[in-house]
């Protein structure tokens, strides 16, 4: 079945921007309600924390549609919370609070996740 771990009987949860200030909490929250989590990120080296939660750590640039793709498989939720308070370069708002979160809504539905928020 998809999303979930047939070993366990547990469901996968896969959270973009799980090293940001809302997704940590996000991803210890869920980790604790017994969801096995994917944590999405651009950069492994700010994921090592993840690994004391018993959350694995996937790199997932929005920018990488395969990485996305495949982080995406098998989930049964995924969670989108990249997002910035500055653009550092024009239209990054529009790329990654639009473009991105709809690409990876697409992906999402494509992989057979059943709840994207």
């Amino acid at each position: 079945m998809r999303g979930e771990n047939m070993d366990a009987g547990r469901k996968t949860a896969v959270i973009f921007g799980a090293a940001g200030f809302v997704g940590r909490n996000v991803v210890a929250a869920l980790a604790r309600g017994g969801w096995d989590v994917r944590a999405g990120v651009r950069s492994m080296a700010a994921a090592k924390w993840l690994r004391e939660l018993g959350v694995e750590p996937v790199l997932a640039p929005l920018e990488s549609s395969d990485a996305t793709a495949r982080a995406l498989q098998g989930a049964a939720l995924a969670v989108n919370l990249v997002g910035i308070l500055a653009e550092a370069r024009a239209g990054d708002f529009a790329r990654l609070h639009a473009q991105a979160a709809g690409r990876l809504a697409t992906q999402a539905a494509a992989a057979g996740v059943g709840q994207f928020v």
